[in-house]
């Protein structure tokens, strides 16, 4: 698990972005989220999930020591979740998640300075040398914010993951370290 450090981390600089532990208060707002289809669209889940499910995704993840899951609070209100996935600490990298659940704060920044303040949490702090995603390329959006934020394009996995009835291309995006010196 990452260090406890990163919870504070967000606070700095604006008191409308703080960042804390992922919990189970904020599980059932992701699960309310992902009851809509264009949220299931963007994060790749394939159905609705069922409360069961859900509840055996999070147990699942809270019990891997590779991952490190966090809660997005904007205004004092739980807007999305960040989530470090596979992070390898003999390669020193790991695999970014994000998404911004409610339609009506999408658009204002909060990824973007979200992306920026671990970016530099995991370089500087945790001494990572790479850090990748995977974004479907429909998601255009997502994809301009980790730009914004020094990821490049690395390549494109065709027909990679399958969004209701159609095939999608998902690209791999990566920063490393040395790519912001």
């Amino acid at each position: 698990m990452l260090s406890k450090e990163i919870y504070c981390i967000a606070g700095d600089q604006s008191d409308d972005l703080t960042l804390r532990p992922y919990s189970e208060d904020d599980h059932q707002r992701t699960f309310d989220w992902l009851q809509y289809p264009e949220m299931r669209k963007m994060t790749g889940t394939t159905a609705a999930p069922t409360p069961e499910g859900h509840w055996r995704w999070f147990n699942a993840m809270r019990a891997r020591t590779d991952v490190e899951m966090l809660a997005i609070y904007y205004k004092n209100s739980h807007v999305g979740n960040f989530y470090f996935v596979n992070i390898d600490i003999v390669n020193n990298s790991a695999e970014i998640q994000m998404f911004i659940g409610p339609q009506e704060v999408r658009g204002k920044g909060i990824g973007k300075e979200v992306i920026r303040k671990l970016v530099d949490y995991a370089f500087s702090t945790l001494k990572l040398n790479r850090l990748y995603g995977w974004p479907f390329a429909f998601n255009e959006r997502s994809i301009r914010m980790l730009q914004a934020n020094g990821f490049r394009v690395e390549g494109t996995m065709r027909q990679h993951r399958k969004v209701g009835d159609q095939y999608c291309d998902v690209l791999v995006v990566g920063l490393l370290a040395s790519d912001l010196k």
